[in-house]
């Protein structure tokens, strides 16, 4: 049985080892490369080829883009461009719903890259969850996660309340914490919201506020946001927050890059031009 098994093993080994050594000598015999090889670099090679056209190509992009950002304004405050006219700079905020951060570079926008380029911007903005109006404009608002100001959504029902949140609800019972615009007022300052979300929460209000209603025009709007920054110091708001719709009405019924929402840019770059001048 040893002898047997001795002789069976042996081949085995053998076998496999032949088999390499064929493969070997065979290209050292022959001087000659595999048809399959030589059929396997003829695959790569054009592949290498192309990857370089791709990649070269995507390094003289960036190098471009690059060196363009270089000869761009700094990423700082410029202040000396700006008109001093107060001796208490108000802190102005405009929220221009739904306005994706790829609406910045289809040079639509002039004046908020003004404002860009002669201030101050983030790269980017992380909302919370849910990325929806309200909860995210009372974040802002209160600094709080939805989940602590109470506001978790547009629309949600109320187990504890037994009710359905709207958008048109002025109980304060839904909005917790303290916006900053009571925080204003209870340092003494002057604040003035126009259609802010949870601003016409009812112990909530501001010093100057409006009730929400959609049809009013945009450009009453910024009329009041003038009127309020040209009142004397002593009555002048220190903080003004303003709201408008769009572009995300028109996102909503025509698509992102509609015609529609590009008009929708136009009027809020025209609108904030204004503001700025």
């Amino acid at each position: 049985m040893q002898s047997r098994h001795t002789r069976h093993s042996e081949p085995i080994t053998k076998v496999y080892e032949f088999k390499e050594d064929i493969s070997i000598n065979s290209v050292e015999k022959n001087g000659k490369l595999p048809k399959s090889t030589i059929l396997a670099w003829g695959i790569v090679i054009p592949l290498l080829i192309i990857a370089n056209i791709i990649f070269g190509g995507i390094y003289m992009i960036a190098r471009a883009k690059f060196q363009k950002d270089k000869r761009m304004p700094p990423d700082y405050s410029d202040l000396s461009v700006c008109k001093r006219k107060f001796n208490a700079p108000p802190l102005l905020i405009i929220s221009s719903d739904g306005f994706r951060d790829s609406y910045l570079d289809q040079n639509i926008t002039p004046a908020i890259q003004r404002l860009i380029n002669y201030g101050t911007h983030s790269k980017f903005m992380i909302p919370t969850f849910p990325s929806k109006t309200f909860p995210n404009h009372y974040s802002i608002a209160t600094g709080l996660y939805p989940a602590w100001h109470g506001i978790v959504d547009n629309h949600f029902y109320d187990p504890q309340f037994k009710a359905f949140f709207k958008k048109s609800t002025n109980q304060s019972g839904w909005f917790l914490g303290e916006p900053i615009w009571k925080t204003a007022q209870k340092a003494g300052l002057k604040s003035g919201v126009f259609f802010w979300p949870g601003s016409e929460a009812m112990g909530k209000l501001p010093s100057l506020w409006m009730k929400y209603n959609s049809s009013v025009p945009f450009t009453y709007r910024v009329d009041t946001l003038i009127k309020w920054l040209k009142l004397p110091d002593d009555e002048r708001p220190s903080l003004i927050q303003a709201y408008f719709e769009e572009p995300d009405l028109a996102g909503h019924m025509s698509g992102p890059n509609s015609d529609t929402v590009i008009l929708s840019h136009m009027l809020l770059s025209g609108i904030k031009f204004i503001i700025c001048d």
